[in-house]
């Protein structure tokens, strides 16, 4: 599969930032994985790769809200890259 081009990266930054909160690390991971996948139309293996490429690149982050303790934290994906101009 082709590497996404800036655009389908900002669509898929986009999407990731609306999900809001997750309880779960691994929650997040699954719907960030299918996010991907209705962006680009891909298999779970492309969308995970390229996710792994967002993060490397620090497009997009993965932040962690405080909790009193481990259970209460949250997760959420957070986008690096400069928003588009309407």
């Amino acid at each position: 599969m082709r590497p996404p081009t800036k655009d389908q990266e900002r669509q898929i930054c986009d999407v990731l930032e609306a999900m809001g909160l997750a309880e779960f690390y691994d929650s997040l991971i699954s719907g960030g994985t299918f996010a991907v996948k209705n962006v680009l139309a891909c298999s779970d293996e492309d969308a995970l790769r390229i996710l792994g490429d967002l993060q490397g690149r620090q497009i997009i982050t993965i932040e962690t809200t405080p909790g009193g303790d481990a259970s209460e934290e949250r997760f959420r994906w957070r986008s690096t890259a400069p928003r588009r101009r309407l």
